[in-house]
């Protein structure tokens, strides 16, 4: 009996493998074997640094005693190397075709498989070898993980993912949208490296308080622990904090305001979904705008804050005064370290704000991101 080895081939480009038909081969100590039925892109190969892709599991009667190095590669019916030389192959007894699932090699040595409409829609069982010679091929490769990302209209493969789990236990590791993420880790001598998904929340709050020293102030739809707290939310993914600060004030009070420095963040654990949350307190005052109903400029301050509908209860401006009182009286730990905060700065010029700098990253096609740090003092600069 004849067990071929891995083919062989190095990728010119990472790529998605392609349902092109082209014969395939797999060489081994006996010799090169040839596969007439299996399935790849064509413009994959490269005679340079080859690196193993598929293991064909079936015994092949079809094979060439000729030992070479080099690897051949063959068109789709026609059993004569593209390279010119010649090796004489019986095909008729080809093995039934094995297909690998398509996929793409990523960051940190993982590969990702995307479950498209035709994978696995009429024969599940075809679909678990495919997937049993996938994730041999990403071994091969040296790869740390197997991703699979399942839509929710193909959710019965992940039922069949599950009869592999002595083998290969996949695990979920997140849902989003209409799709399910699972993962494989492969290294057995080595513990799981892969993060659990969004460990994080992050909200922001915002301190707006205008020239007549008032502050901001609302009541949410839902439960209070002080009487008024100040405006905030959670960001939207992609959002930086003084973008999402400006939005949340907007969003709650309508009051369009300019983004000055974070002034703390808070960090806490065991939140909503049992996740973490970084709480960033951010000052802010508001933009002064021309009123249309009346002929002289009035100062965004003096306007009403309109309630969000269905969010927020009620918005008003505060005074300063009577917003520590408050904040006294009902022993709000976190505002009254920000009282703090902003007293002092309004003391020292916000001299001791927390400050922000948009700096490049060292990763090529990475955007510029904000950086939040200690004041720079101008003779260190």
């Amino acid at each position: 009996m004849l067990i071929p080895s891995f083919f062989y081939y190095s990728c010119v480009s990472t790529t998605f493998l392609t349902s092109r038909s082209v014969t395939a081969i797999s060489y081994g100590r006996r010799g090169i074997y040839h596969h007439s039925k299996f399935f790849c892109s064509s413009t994959l190969y490269n005679r340079h640094s080859p690196i193993p892709v598929v293991c064909l599991r079936h015994k092949l009667d079809c094979w060439s005693s000729t030992s070479s190095s080099s690897i051949r590669r063959y068109s789709t019916h026609d059993p004569t190397p593209i390279d010119g030389s010649t090796n004489n192959f019986n095909t008729s007894s080809a093995p039934e075709q094995l297909l690998l699932l398509p996929f793409k090699e990523e960051r940190h040595k993982s590969i990702h498989i995307h479950v498209t409409e035709d994978v696995g829609r009429t024969d599940t069982s075809l679909f678990v070898s495919q997937l049993h010679s996938t994730v041999e091929v990403a071994k091969a490769m040296g790869k740390s993980s197997v991703w699979i990302h399942v839509p929710m209209n193909r959710a019965s493969l992940i039922e069949a993912i599950s009869t592999c789990s002595k083998s290969y236990p996949f695990q979920f590791h997140h849902a989003q949208g209409t799709v399910a993420s699972l993962y494989l880790w492969l290294p057995q001598h080595i513990n799981c490296t892969i993060p659990p998904f969004a460990t994080h929340h992050v909200g922001v709050g915002a301190l707006v308080i205008n020239s007549q020293k008032e502050v901001l102030v609302v009541q949410e739809a839902g439960t209070n622990y002080v009487p008024w707290k100040i405006p905030g939310g959670l960001s939207n993914l992609g959002e930086n904090i003084e973008e999402a600060a400006i939005r949340e004030v907007k969003e709650e009070t309508g009051i369009a305001c300019q983004f000055h420095s974070v002034l703390a963040v808070r960090h806490t654990h065991n939140i909503q979904f049992g996740r973490s949350d970084l709480y960033f307190i951010c000052r802010l005052s508001p933009i002064a705008t021309t009123s249309t109903t009346t002929t002289t400029a009035t100062s965004s301050y003096s306007q009403q804050p309109q309630p969000q509908p269905g969010e927020i209860h009620d918005a008003q401006w505060l005074p300063w005064d009577k917003y520590k009182e408050m904040i006294q009286k009902y022993n709000h730990p976190m505002m009254k370290l920000i009282v703090q905060i902003y007293e002092q700065g309004q003391t020292h010029n916000n001299v001791f704000d927390i400050q922000t700098t948009w700096v490049n990253s060292i990763v090529p096609g990475r955007s510029p991101s904000p950086v939040y740090h200690a004041p720079l003092l101008k003779g260190l600069q």
